[in-house]
C-alpha cells in the first residue's frame, strides 16, 4: 500500500502356531533332551521378555520427554528452544522483529488487526494529498505527524499544487518499538519499496513534474478512539537512478 514519502495380517501368538505336539515329541527333560516344544517354550519366553524390556525403553524414552519438556519450561536458554512437544514460539504468537529479547512475543492476531489500520491509514494520507484536502488526516494521523502532514498540504496548496504517489510496497514488518517522543514502546511498523510522485496544478491536473524514489518509512501507531492512528514517522527518500 505505502505511505506518504509503507499412514491384514493378523497378529502371530508369541506362542507360534496353535495346537500341541504329539507325545513321542514330548521327551522327558529329565533325559536331558531339548524337545521341540521345549524349543519353542524358549523361543517363546525370549520373545515375551523382547517385547517387555522394548515397551519398558520405550516408557523410559517417553518418561525421558516428559522432564526434557518440563525443564524447558523452566530453565534459561532450553525454555527457548524449539522440538517435538515444545514449539518456540508458540502457536500464535511470533517474535517481536525489533526486538533481541527472546521472550518478547506478539500476537499474530494483533499484529494483523495493526497491519491492516496502518494500510487504510496510509491509503487515507495518500488520497488527502492527491485532492489538497487535510480534513481527513484526523481519521488516520495523530500527534506528530497529523500536525506535520497538515503543513505540507497547506503548502501544497498554497503552491496551487496537489501531489499524487504511486507506492510499489516492497516489504512491510510489524512489531513494537520505543516511540521516539517518549520512553513508551509502542506498535511499529516499517515499509520500504519505491514510488514515482507527480506534481500536478491543482486547478487544471496538468501535470509539472514527476519523480521517482526509493523510501524507508517507520512509523509509529497507537490506539486512539477506538482505532490504530500513526502518531509518529521518520521517512527516508533516496531518488531513484535517473528517475
Amino acid at each position: 500500500m505505502g505511505q506518504v514519502a509503507i499412514p491384514g495380517q493378523a497378529r502371530r501368538s508369541a506362542y507360534g502356531h496353535a495346537g500341541y505336539r504329539t507325545g513321542e515329541e514330548r521327551v522327558s527333560r529329565q533325559e536331558g533332551l531339548d524337545t521341540t516344544e521345549g524349543r519353542q517354550t524358549v523361543r517363546a519366553s525370549r520373545s515375551v521378555a523382547a517385547t517387555i524390556v522394548g515397551s519398558g525403553r520405550r516408557l523410559v524414552a517417553s518418561a525421558a520427554m516428559l522432564v526434557v519438556v518440563a525443564v524447558a519450561g523452566t530453565l534459561g536458554p532450553l525454555r527457548h528452544a524449539s522440538f517435538p512437544g515444545h514449539p518456540y514460539p508458540p502457536s500464535g504468537y511470533v517474535l517481536n522483529p525489533f526486538s533481541t529479547n527472546p521472550d518478547d512475543l506478539l500476537s499474530v492476531a494483533d499484529i494483523a488487526r495493526v497491519r491492516a489500520a496502518f494500510e487504510q491509514d496510509g491509503q487515507a494520507e495518500l488520497d488527502a494529498f492527491a485532492r489538497g484536502d487535510a480534513g481527513g488526516l484526523s481519521l488516520a494521523d495523530a500527534g506528530a505527524r497529523l500536525h506535520t502532514l497538515q503543513q505540507l498540504i497547506a503548502q501544497n496548496n498554497a503552491a496551487g499544487i496537489v501531489q499524487r504517489y504511486e507506492n510499489h510496497v516492497e516489504s512491510v514488518l510489524v512489531g513494537r518499538r520505543a516511540s521516539p517522543d517518549s520512553a513508551s514502546i509502542a506498535w511499529h511498523v516499517e515499509e520500504k519499496g519505491t514510488t514515482r510522485l507527480t506534481d500536478a496544478a491543482k486547478a487544471t491536473g496538468r501535470v509539472l513534474g514527476t519523480q521517482s524514489y526509493r523510501f524507508n518509512g517507520r512509523f509509529w501507531l497507537a490506539m486512539i478512539g477506538g482505532r490504530y492512528l500513526i502518531t509518529d514517522a521518520a521517512v527516508l527518500n533516496e531518488p531513484s537512478p535517473g528517475g
